[in-house]
């Protein structure tokens, strides 16, 4: 069967009608609806239908771009412009000319303006802690049930203090 030549028999129209039940191809969801109507459809057996065989069909039964326009949108969709307020654009501005003064004072005396904490390295025991520390299994994770055999629910983490 040609993709284009697919006959709406009086039995397909009607499992069309009980797929539809629900699921309304207008609005701002219209393509996810389709896609639930292509679906019970294809699970009664008709999955040879497409998306676009329905939109066809329903486009020549019904006039979806009238049905389209009658659709109200739960949300306001206005275009208009947007400006930040001056209170919020202002500072910003301001804290970028201190940082580029501060850039170009730092690098005129030769010291840093700023003091960078110090790294932990890789290989370092606090960062191990910390590591072991956010890691968790089935068996120790609060969220989730003791598994039988596999510790208790009342097992407690040890507090590691530095």
């Amino acid at each position: 069967m040609a993709s284009d030549e697919l006959e709406w028999t009086v039995e397909l129209e009607t499992q069309l009608f009980h797929a539809m039940q629900g699921h309304k191809p207008v609005g701002v969801s219209k393509h996810f609806h389709m896609v639930c109507i292509q679906e019970q459809l294809h699970q009664m057996g008709w999955k040879q239908l497409s998306a676009d065989h329905i939109w066809k069909h329903l486009g020549t039964m019904y006039n979806l771009e009238a049905l389209e326009e009658t659709e109200t949108i739960p949300f306001p969709n206005e275009v208009v412009d947007f400006t930040l307020p001056d209170d919020l654009v202002q500072p910003t501005a301001e804290k970028e000319v201190e940082r580029e003064v501060e850039k170009e004072s730092g690098s005129e005396s030769g010291t840093p303006t700023s003091k960078a904490a110090p790294a932990v390295p890789p290989d370092s025991p606090k960062r191990a802690i910390n590591k072991r520390l956010r890691t968790t299994t089935a068996a120790n994770s609060p969220a989730s049930p003791a598994v039988a055999g596999v510790g208790s629910a009342g097992k407690r983490r040890r507090q590691v203090t530095n």
